[in-house]
């Protein structure tokens, strides 16, 4: 069978569940442990005979949750107050920086930042009641932080501070990289957080975020953003990239000069065959629109899904998952989905056969 996975949006866990993300879920371990085994319960109460959830779940030592997708503690470290709500994920506050303020920026010493020291009492607390931890806390992006430091300026700072924008680029880069080698040391699965498919990968990746990078140029990404990706492919291997934008297809040339990228994420709507193309022997997870999946019947569910799988082929590299859904997603639609695609391989046979004829 074809790897499939589905993440809900907190909205759907506050409605269905009773899960409260205020600050509390992120920063109370106990709390956090509690809401998990409820969450693995409700999933296996409506998606346990395809596979998910736990009928009896038992606790797990979590400095975060794999059922959700989220990035903000990074933008923590470099000073980002975070916004929590009830049936939404953290909202790390922009900084906009002024242009002194960000030529001033630093590398911080990461451990010895409030918001690594305060991740660091709940990891002593998992540690001492468990004895080991998994981590699950997203890897973040190099353009991601940055916007959360130096606002939609930045996009500016590209053509008219081109020096500045490098020098940011640089230190969100750094802190990244010595936020993950943080979090190796105490857990050897850290990619989980960005994307949970990788769980029936390789739970061993590294995966960087470029959820923004739909909003720049291809030119951007070559003269700003590659040689930081290539930084973080050679510190962490194995290494994948997770691109959830609908131009996957455009970066696809580019990302493949990465050297030992074993993982790509291209998001919904991505032309697949192009990804396939600059990535012949890498796997590839193709994501499904939560949207879409909200109102497609099941005949057209049943069609885009085979033709990603037919674009994506061989299904031996291949996986899907839908990230997202909310609590206006009826539950057939979500067990359509995860029935669909967890028997494409079936078709890639008849894609083949095409292929030849």
């Amino acid at each position: 069978m074809v790897p499939v996975d589905v993440t809900f949006h907190p909205s759907w866990w506050h409605e269905h569940a009773g899960i409260d993300f205020s600050q509390r879920f992120f920063e109370d371990p106990a709390y956090r442990i509690d809401a998990d085994m409820n969450m693995r319960r409700v999933l296996y109460e409506r998606f346990g005979d395809l596979g998910f959830g736990e009928d009896d779940p038992k606790p797990r030592p979590l400095l975060d949750s794999d059922l959700l997708a989220g990035e903000y503690v990074q933008a923590q470290i470099l000073g980002c107050d975070i916004r929590y709500s009830p049936d939404s994920l953290p909202e790390p506050l922009c900084l906009n920086l002024s242009a002194h303020e960000a030529e001033q920026l630093g590398v911080p010493d990461v451990r010895k930042t409030s918001a690594w020291e305060s991740l660091e009492r709940r990891i002593a607390w998992l540690y001492e009641q468990y004895g080991y931890v998994e981590s699950f806390v997203d890897l973040h992006g190099v353009q991601n932080l940055a916007l959360s430091i130096r606002g939609m300026q930045l996009f500016e700072d590209y053509y008219s501070r081109p020096e500045l924008a490098r020098h940011i680029l640089t230190v969100c880069a750094r802190t990244i990289a010595e936020t993950a080698t943080c979090l190796r040391e105490v857990s050897e699965c850290i990619g989980i957080g960005v994307t949970s498919i990788i769980r029936q990968v390789d739970k061993r990746l590294y995966v960087t975020s470029n959820c923004s990078l739909d909003m720049v140029s291809r030119d951007i990404y070559e003269s700003f953003l590659l040689e930081h990706d290539a930084m973080l492919s050679r510190r962490f291997q194995p290494f994948g990239i997770h691109h959830c934008g609908g131009s996957f297809h455009r970066f696809a040339q580019i990302y493949a000069e990465i050297s030992g990228v074993s993982f790509v994420e291209a998001g919904a709507f991505s032309d697949l065959k192009a990804a396939r193309a600059a990535f012949p022997g890498t796997w590839i997870n193709a994501r499904y629109s939560p949207v879409r999946l909200r109102e497609c019947s099941k005949e057209q569910l049943v069609g885009e899904l085979k033709q990603m799988a037919c674009d994506a082929q061989p299904a031996s590299l291949l996986s899907f998952s839908c990230v997202g859904i909310d609590s206006d997603t009826d539950d057939q639609q979500v067990r359509l989905f995860l029935d669909i695609a967890k028997h494409l391989e079936e078709s890639n046979d008849s894609c083949r056969q095409e292929n030849t004829e």
